[in-house]
């Protein structure tokens, strides 16, 4: 089974969407003193990778990389940047 390029799409949107919440600086706050908070602050950056072809097969003859794609490969380069 495949999963569509939409919905690896939304997927890796909604994967941002709940670490950008995460990661705020200031505490969501509802304007109310509460007693029993517990709160977890990390300082520090969040480094985010991906790996992903760019290139096709590289041919027979033993060369390591063939042709970059142009839809595919730099399409996803492009938007992990």
């Amino acid at each position: 089974m495949t999963i569509s390029q939409r919905t690896k799409g939304l997927c890796v949107v909604a994967l941002l969407v709940l670490l950008s919440g995460w990661c705020r600086s200031e505490p969501l706050t509802d304007g109310y003193e509460h007693e029993n908070v517990l709160s977890i602050r990390l300082a520090g950056d969040i480094v985010i990778g991906g790996l992903f072809p760019v290139h096709e097969d590289g041919s027979a003859e033993g060369s390591h990389c063939g042709q970059v794609k142009p839809d595919k490969g730099i399409q996803r380069m492009e938007a992990m940047l």
